[in-house]
């Protein structure tokens, strides 16, 4: 009986190490997987950013600037617009 006595013993200390050795991994773990996400976030965000970049730079003519500008573009196409719609006598 002394030696399973013995071996209890001995086995009490090295579960209380292993169970705190694997809750300090499991933080670990979780933090590494929280910065992970928001790496991919972040990546995810800059490849949009340079792809509307490239698009504003290189894209075709008719896609340069739609996303740039928004509705102050508008603003712009009703002024050439109405400069259009007078008529030459009115000029006179």
């Amino acid at each position: 009986m002394s030696v399973m006595k013995t071996k209890e013993r001995d086995s009490e200390p090295t579960k209380n190490v292993l169970e705190k050795d694997y809750s300090l991994l499991e933080n670990k773990y979780l933090l590494l997987e929280e910065k992970y996400t928001q790496s991919v976030e972040s990546y995810t965000v800059l490849l949009h950013q340079l792809k509307q970049l490239q698009r504003a730079q290189f894209g075709s003519k008719s896609e340069r600037f739609t996303d740039l500008f928004d509705g102050q573009q508008a603003l712009f196409e009703s002024k050439v617009l109405q400069t259009t719609t007078i008529s030459p006598h009115e000029k006179r």
